[in-house]
């Protein structure tokens, strides 16, 4: 059974595509087709896409509501069994469950308000009419106020053999559907039947006009009818057979005179209803991933949305973009493609193809009442009339696949009209006298198709196609063609063709295999010089008729001597490396191309840089003649000496990728891609694009997560690591808008373009800041800048308040002192004039001794005197010596600092490390005059090596150390050319344990130094360490990774390993190594004056390592100097941070 139900699935859509062909609607080509990946979590069946105004995408299915941006996918709204929603300021999602409110404030978490259950009706759809929301019972019609998340009823039926199927507003009036079938107009709570046509005996889908004035209804026959609110019309289709085949499910109004249709079977038809014709068929065909369609939308921009059981595609029907290689007859990979005089030639690596027109005519019997006989005048052209055919009657089914089956099959008998015959070439008449009835016999256009038919003389690959003389020139892998029409000519056979330059004055000059040729406009070919070995690759000429043409090494001046030989020249390349080399020009002036570098030929016969045409770096150049497309970073660019209008469709070329061929003409471009696109840009000059890119801020969460509001952002500083989540929706390219921002008051210039929608800041340092976010997308819009103005609160002994404090606490500090000097002097003071009381007495009372003892007294002080000059003598030879210590200790600074200067040059400077390692910082605070850390950087070939080593001792004793430590390094690298990280610990234990003369034994010096080697491999794309006791911390996708070094010292060890351990790593995805001595972590200070340790060291290089290098090294020395504080620095300090480059490949 499972096999047959196979069988006829694939005759039916077989049955279908056949239609889409055979239909009288040709298609020219399909529009711009986007086809967008979703997320496992967010697949499921779509049942409803709808557009904010922000221009944000949502779609429900059967898991949920989410939004898109083109970018992102974010899920708003989880619930079992969801059925419809709308968004009007506020979305409203009805589920089986009953009806929610989804609050969307940028500030506020979503979340989701029940306002109606499911106790007395079941919601199966919601619909939006002007500031109104709608809930779609079976019994009931209730109306949304989403401010006050409340329903009010409207309607209800109060009938249970009646369901409301569905519901619209036209002109302030309320319609209602019930049981598919008949449509009421509800006033004052009561529905009366409106008058409807007969054949409309079951209601399919409907949808509203563009401006809400009318209803499209397509009942189950598939037709189309509108309906004004009183009055019906049926719409006549062109292809009103294949819409019925296919099962139509739904619609939507584009525009005025434009709908789109979905089927189950047929994909997506966009249909003019004011001519009836087909526009477009949208299906597997044509790009869509699948045939049947579950729902359409639409946005501002002119986008339809089509959802189907893959996923979800965008068509652009206002953009300006076709493309035709969905016509059969192509084989082999697209390499030019041109629309010469409107006919399509296509060159692939199978020779070249002609896009032709074939349209397919059916000889029918037709009939109609006269009473004259007559001949019907025959019309220049035959036009389309739609054959009826006989079909099964109806036979019922009981199960789905069966009433599916009767669907594609069935037809209503009297909905056969006889074909019209007024309008149709006449192949045979007779006239039947009975009752005055003619019958006739006419050809019926029945489709109009289109293929491409291959030319069969011409073979290889196609790759150049050049109009000339009008005709077209074909250059290939086998020669050089002459095609006109479908005929060929061969003009150069046997060469490979690398290039055509069309000149006014010469003909066509070809570039092919080792040869110069001209061929003139009686297409006979010249041979102008042979380069031997070279190819010639690309020409451009001078207004003299010289020539310069390039090869792969060279560039040459040819100048044609009449029929003698030409005068050659070689030109003087300009000083840059090696590379392809492109010569074109851009009008009279000439230009080459190399290395993505861009040279004008000068007045002095000289190349020079050229900075006009562009600043930036050319990644490549597609010339035509006398104009160039030039890709740059900044996107396409368009030159020339003539036409600069035609630079207008420049931000279209790129949406797409890997363009590799331009033909151009003021009314179109054509382009082929690497993919075997060629897409056509219609009316380049015309072309006005909207340089509005939408941007907003979705969210801003703080560490925590919790959302900030985006004008009043204010942290602390141990809460400033913050996440922006930026969106500015574009649908033309999926993931392709890039972001910027620039921290004003940290950040002197704008970050890096970088596609990640979410602008993380791990750090921010106390301070007002504005942070300012723009986008761009692939047409090379910029948005408007948001800012977002942020405070970052100080640490409290950061604030005025805590300063003040501190400087009032200091004065009373001081003013208690001087109050207790005070009343110490006072008491003082009174104790020392009561000595004086108490000697003067004393004296008094031993005066009359003193005349007794004056002479003794005499005596005394000349012993006295002698004493001090005694002492005056001692003074003096103290102060000298005094001196003399000052002196010294100043010549052994002296001399402290000019080792500092030594060991200063010693180690390697900025510049010469950046000429090695472009990105990096080195964080280097010596604890003394001089340091017992070192660092050190060396080159050979690929590989980059750097060296961080914390010898032992601090100051002199280790500066003395790390001079052996750069010394040795430099002889064993540059020396010995070793280059393995754990080689050069070997051979550097060695050196140290021999100068040292270290031996094992006990009370010699055990002097050493711990270090860590790293080797960077630009060549392998690898990394090598090896360590002695200092690890290596690198940070890959995310998070921080530790290498640890082996567990003995650079010197004598009493467990010593024989060999160091050589570590491997690929540097795929590695952000940032960093390298260290234990300075840093071992550093005393904080609230608590403990260690800022191991773990606290990786939580900042963490928060830091997707800074630029400059702000790393600031806010690690600014961290440092911040825990310090007012402690003493313990260690040297050294921090070594490179940023990984990204592997070229």
């Amino acid at each position: 059974m499972k096999n047959i139900l196979l069988a006829i699935h694939s005759l039916i859509v077989i049955s279908i595509a056949s239609i889409v062909y055979s239909s009288s609607y040709a298609q020219q080509g399909i529009p711009y087709i986007s086809n967008f990946k979703q997320p496992d979590t967010a697949k499921g069946k779509i049942l409803g896409v709808t557009e904010d105004e922000n221009g944000t995408i949502y779609l429900l299915n059967n898991k949920g509501l989410y939004s898109f941006d083109g970018f992102q996918w974010d899920l708003i709204f989880k619930e079992d069994k969801p059925l419809s929603f709308t968004i009007n300021k506020k979305i409203v999602v009805s589920t089986e469950k009953g009806l929610f409110l989804i609050n969307r404030e940028q500030n506020k978490q979503l979340a989701a308000q029940p306002i109606a259950d499911t106790t007395y009706d079941y919601y199966h759809k919601i619909i939006g009419y002007q500031e109104k929301i709608i809930a779609i019972g079976t019994q009931t019609i209730l109306e949304v106020n989403s401010e006050q998340a409340n329903t009010t009823p409207l309607y209800s039926i109060n009938d249970s053999t009646k369901i409301l199927t569905d519901a619209f507003y036209l002109n302030e009036t309320l319609f209602v559907i019930t049981n598919n079938r008949k449509v009421q107009k509800v006033t004052s709570g009561k529905a009366t039947n409106v008058k409807q046509p007969q054949e409309i005996i079951e209601i399919g889908s409907l949808f509203s006009n563009h401006n809400n004035t009318e209803i499209y209804i397509i009942d189950n026959q598939g037709y189309l009818f509108t309906f004004n609110g009183s009055k019906f019309n049926r719409i006549a289709i062109n292809d009103q057979h294949f819409l019925k085949e296919s099962i139509i499910t739904g619609g939507i109004a584009i525009n005025e005179h434009t709908i789109a249709l979905s089927t189950k079977l047929g994909g997506c038809i966009v249909i003019n209803t004011k001519t009836g014709k087909t526009k477009h068929v949208l299906n597997y065909e044509t790009g869509l991933p699948d045939d049947e369609i579950q729902t359409l939308g639409k946005d501002k921009n002119g986008g339809l949305w089509i959802a189907h059981t893959m996923g979800i595609s965008r068509a652009d029907l206002s953009l300006p973009i076709e493309t035709i290689n969905h016509f059969k007859g192509l084989a082999g990979y697209v390499l030019s493609a041109i629309n010469l005089n409107g006919t399509y030639y296509v060159g692939t690596s199978e020779g070249l193809y002609i896009l032709e027109e074939q349209k397919t005519f059916k000889e029918i019997t037709v009939k109609r009442s006269t009473k004259v006989e007559q001949k019907a005048t025959p019309t220049p052209e035959p036009q389309a009339v739609e054959e009826k055919t006989e079909e099964e009657p109806n036979v019922k089914k009981k199960r789905f696949f069966g009433r599916l089956w009767q669907k594609i099959t069935s037809s209503n008998p009297k909905d056969e009209e006889e074909p019209v015959s007024s309008s149709a070439n006449e192949t045979n008449s007779r006239l039947n006298s009975k009752e005055g009835v003619q019958y006739k016999k006419v050809l019926t256009l029945q489709s109009v198709e289109y293929f491409f038919k291959k030319i069969e003389s011409i073979n290889g690959k196609c790759t150049h196609l050049e109009p000339f003389n009008k005709q077209l020139l074909v250059g290939t892998s086998t020669g050089l063609y002459l095609v006109s029409g479908t005929n060929a000519k061969t003009i150069i056979p046997n060469i490979q063709v690398n290039t055509i330059k069309i000149s006014k004055k010469q003909g066509a000059i070809i570039g092919g295999s080792s040869s110069l040729f001209i061929v003139p406009k009686d297409f006979t070919a010249q041979l102008v010089h042979s380069f031997g070995n070279e190819q010639v690759k690309s020409i451009a000429e001078n207004s003299d008729n010289s020539l310069i043409a390039t090869t792969d090494s060279h560039v040459y001046y040819v100048k044609a001597n009449g029929e003698g030989q030409p005068f050659i020249a070689s030109y003087e390349l300009p000083s840059v490396e090696n590379g392809s080399l492109q010569a074109f020009n851009i009008g009279t002036a000439i230009y080459l191309l190399v290395s993505g570098n861009i040279y004008q030929l000068a007045a002095d016969d000289t190349f020079k840089r050229d900075t006009l045409i562009t600043q930036k770096t050319v990644f490549g150049a597609i010339t035509e003649q006398n104009k160039v497309w030039l890709l740059t970073k900044n996107g396409w660019q368009y030159q020339a000496g003539d036409n600069e209008k035609l630079g207008n469709a420049a931000p279209l070329i790129g949406l797409f990728d890997g363009i590799n061929y331009i033909s151009s003409s003021t009314s179109q471009l054509v382009l082929v891609n690497n993919n075997s696109q060629i897409v056509l840009i219609n009316n380049p000059i015309q072309i006005e694009i909207d340089n509005t890119l939408p941007i907003f801020i979705k969210q801003i969460l703080d560490y925590n997560g919790t959302i900030l509001h985006p004008k009043h952002i204010s942290l602390t500083k141990e809460q400033s690591a913050i996440t922006i989540r930026v969106s500015a929706p574009f649908f033309l390219k999926e993931q392709s808008t890039q972001f910027q921002f620039k921290i004003e008051g940290l950040m002197s210039r704008w970050s890096e373009w970088n596609s990640a929608p979410a602008i993380e800041l791990p750090y921010l340092p106390s301070g007002e800041y504005t942070i300012k976010v723009r986008a761009k997308d692939a047409l090379q819009r910029e948005s408007s800048v948001i800012p977002l103005p942020i405070y970052i609160k100080p640490q409290f002994w950061e604030t005025p308040w805590f300063i003040a404090l501190c400087i009032a606490f200091i004065a009373v500090v001081v003013f208690l002192l001087m109050k207790l000097r005070e009343r110490q002097l006072k008491k003082e003071r009174d104790i020392l004039e009561q000595k004086v009381k108490e000697r003067t007495a004393t004296i008094a009372q031993q005066n009359k001794e003193l005349s007794t003892q004056r002479d003794e007294l005499a005596n005394q002080n000349r012993e006295i005197l002698q004493q001090k000059e005694e002492i005056e003598t001692q003074r003096d030879e103290i102060e000298q010596q005094r001196d003399k210590i000052v002196r010294q200790n100043e010549e052994i600074t002296q001399s402290i600092v000019y080792a500092k200067r030594i060991q200063t040059a010693a180690m390697p400077n900025k510049d010469s490390i950046s000429k090695i390692i472009p990105e990096h910082f080195v964080l280097f605070k010596p604890r003394d005059i001089v340091s017992g850390d070192f660092y050190w950087t060396g080159q050979k070939g690929c590989k980059t090596i750097i060296a961080a080593a914390d010898c032992t001792g601090h100051g002199v004793p280790g500066a003395f150390m790390s001079m052996l430590g750069l010394s040795f390094l430099n002889d064993i690298v540059t020396r010995n050319e070793e280059t393995q990280p754990a080689l050069i610990l070997n051979t550097l234990r060695l050196y140290i344990k021999t100068t040292l003369s270290q031996s094992g034994t006990e009370g010699e010096t055990k002097d050493g130094m711990d270090i860590s080697i790293c080797v960077i491999d630009t060549c392998e794309n690898t990394i090598q360490f090896a360590g002695a006791y200092n690890p290596l911390y690198y940070i890959k996708d995310g998070t921080l990774t530790e290498i640890k070094g082996d567990k003995m010292p650079v010197g004598i060890h009493l467990n010593e390993k024989a060999n160091f351990t050589n570590h491997i790593l690929s540097c795929d995805g590695i952000d940032m190594i960093y390298l260290f001595s234990d300075g840093f972590a071992d550093q005393f200070g904080g609230d608590k004056n403990s260690k800022f340790l191991s773990k606290r060291f990786k939580e900042l290089l963490m928060r830091i390592h997707k800074m630029p290098v400059s702000v790393q090294h600031k806010l690690l020395n600014e961290s440092f100097e911040s825990w310090k504080g007012e402690n003493f620095q313990v260690d040297d300090v050294l921090v070594f941070g490179i940023r990984i480059p990204r592997s070229k490949s």
